[in-house]
């Protein structure tokens, strides 16, 4: 099995084929087709699926959280959301030390520099702002696919491209030791480079209105145990 196929992307057109995909698809042809009635009067099309779980999805609508569980059916691969079910739920936030502000500007090439995401330093597990972290491995198939699928920047995670990724490394014990460094010679976890050609958008990176990095994505969520 190649990288690709490994990595979900084994489609021709290259689109993910993992459960987080499949089910945002087929909530947003629910909210399109306006098959199902809403529980409350926020529910409507612009809500999005922000959490994925085996059994339920956690929507945003208008800075608000829901919980609605699915089902799929075994035989047909329908997917089916119980709105009726459907209960507001409150979306926490854990403060920690930030770890992905920028570390460095290339003024004549545009280019800034910074980890887009760290897993582990000091020996330590790193929790993000989200209360949420990521194992290795995952991190490491995330920026493949990204390598390969997206490269793009946005601004503040909207759909206007403003850069585009031309420096990619997630560091790791191993590969530092394969390096000749000490296996904690850097904080674990991926270091970017992004090309910003679009003046305005440098411009506040240069005079440190954009200070960080923030990676946008999907993922298939577990709870563990604190």
């Amino acid at each position: 099995m190649g990288l690709r196929e490994k990595l979900g992307l084994a489609k021709e057109d290259g689109s993910l084929t993992d459960q987080i995909a499949e089910v945002r698809e087929a909530w947003c042809d629910m909210m399109e087709q306006q098959m199902a009635p809403a529980p409350a009067p926020e529910y409507g099309e612009s809500g999005w699926v922000e959490e994925v779980y085996d059994t339920w999805v956690v929507v945003c609508v208008d800075s608000d959280y829901f919980s609605v569980p699915y089902t799929k059916d075994p035989t047909t691969g329908e997917i089916t959301f119980d709105m009726a079910a459907a209960t507001e739920v409150e979306q926490t936030w854990q403060q920690v030390t930030k770890t992905v502000t920028i570390a460095k500007i290339d003024e004549d090439r545009h280019v800034a520099f910074g980890w887009a995401y760290v897993y582990e330093k000091d020996g330590e597990q790193v929790v993000d702002h989200s209360g949420e972290f990521i194992e290795k491995q995952d991190l490491e198939d995330a920026a493949y696919v990204f390598n390969m699928e997206f490269r793009a920047a946005d601004e503040m995670h909207t759909d206007a491209v403003v850069g585009t990724l031309v420096e990619s490394f997630v560091s790791t014990p191993d590969k530092l030791e394969k390096m000749g460094l000490a296996p904690d010679a850097l904080p674990h976890g991926w270091w970017t480079g992004w090309y910003v050609p679009d003046e305005a958008v440098w411009n506040k990176v240069k005079d440190g209105t954009y200070k960080m990095l923030s990676i946008g994505g999907a993922a298939r969520k577990e709870t563990v145990d604190a």
